[in-house]
């Protein structure tokens, strides 16, 4: 049988692992949602400049 002690740690490096490793894949979908959320805000920026010029280029 296995010490008390040595269960115990056995433990908590596992639970360190699973924080490390859940950090690892959490933290590029932060990261990805941030940038695609941005991204959008600028494209649509972009999009309506450009057909506010284009409608100012039929007009003429």
């Amino acid at each position: 049988m296995y010490s008390y002690n040595f269960l115990i740690t056995i433990r908590r490096t596992y639970e360190e692992l699973c924080i490390k490793f859940s950090s690892i894949l959490i933290g590029p979908k932060k990261f990805y949602r941030h940038f695609k959320k941005n991204f959008q805000k600028n494209l649509k920026f972009q999009l309506s400049i450009n057909s506010s010029k284009k409608s100012k280029y039929f007009e003429n």
